[in-house]
């Protein structure tokens, strides 16, 4: 089938001409509920979003799809809903896409990002916990892997990486994930909410993600001490990966090995580190993921 293969346009046209068929003579009530769920798919992927919202309410109000897909056309209308700003009507549609298919990850996290965004932060992180005790790593995010027009658009696949990630504690990679996200979907409904993500991402170390050579090294007071210069230490470093650096932890002070590259800008940022923080650590070293952000362009 042209949906199975990805050919979404030409796919959408013969869903149109079966759509102005089924309208002059009305099919079975299966066939009507087979084509509104797929036409409402292939209008969503071609981004008629008010065409697809039509068919899959047109499908609800059939009683929706038989098991074990009974989750699917609710799934779909949130992800419509979301990307038409109407956050409340998606809720309520993720809401019952969860109720029928608990253990899909990539269900739990499509409403973990409109809680988030609609600023339900504690059901948010609920919603993403229940999300990394299945899928740690983040696999449900493969576009349609197993075959069930579970699509999370491109672009918007960097968002829900990016709240997962930071709930894991991985903010180097989450502060990434929400760059991309900016520079790839500058016309989202959502783009503000993102920038005051990245904001706060940029001010915070988590201590999970330092990794720690020797003995005596506090990583919480090293993450604090860190936080307010994490955005001049990436600035330090090329836009487009995450990299580990190496930091030498001294008494008071925090220094980049003078052979690792800009270490110079490194010591720079790292001077402005309140060096209180660092007053009972240990000598030793740790690894540091940065996301570089030199070269990156600047947001308006």
């Amino acid at each position: 089938m042209l949906l199975n293969a990805r050919e979404y346009t030409e796919g959408r046209l013969h869903l149109e001409r079966a759509r102005a068929m089924a309208d002059a003579v009305p099919a079975s009530r299966e066939e009507e509920r087979q084509l509104a769920f797929l036409l409402g798919f292939a209008r969503e992927v071609t981004g008629d979003l008010d065409g697809a919202i039509e068919e899959h309410h047109r499908l609800e109000a059939m009683g929706g799809l038989p098991a074990p897909n009974q989750y699917l056309v609710h799934y779909d209308l949130g992800d419509e809903l979301m990307a038409a700003g109407r956050l409340a009507e998606a809720i309520d549609e993720y809401r019952r896409a969860v109720t029928l298919a608990s253990t899909k990850a990539v269900v739990r996290l499509a409403l973990a990002v409109a809680l988030d965004r609609d600023e339900q932060v504690d059901q948010s992180r609920t919603e993403l916990a229940g999300v990394l005790a299945f899928d740690p790593e983040l696999r449900s995010l493969a576009a349609d892997k197993d075959g069930d027009y579970v699509f999370v658009p491109p672009q918007e696949v960097y968002y829900y990486r990016a709240l997962a990630l930071a709930e894991r504690g991985s903010l180097a990679e989450a502060r990434y994930n929400l760059r991309l996200f900016i520079a790839e979907l500058p016309t989202s409904p959502y783009l503000l909410h993102a920038r005051r993500r990245l904001a706060d991402a940029e001010s915070r170390v988590d201590a999970r993600e330092v990794e720690v050579s020797g003995t005596g090294i506090d990583t919480r007071a090293l993450a604090r001490a860190l936080g307010p210069v994490v955005g001049a230490l990436e600035s330090c470093l090329p836009a487009g990966r995450v990299v580990r650096i190496r930091l030498q932890v001294a008494r008071a002070s925090l220094r980049s090995p003078p052979e690792q590259p800009a270490a110079d800008c490194l010591d720079q940022a790292l001077s402005q580190v309140d060096a209180q923080l660092l007053a009972a650590q240990h000598p030793g070293s740790v690894l540091l993921p940065l996301a570089g952000r030199r070269g990156a362009p600047s947001p308006p």
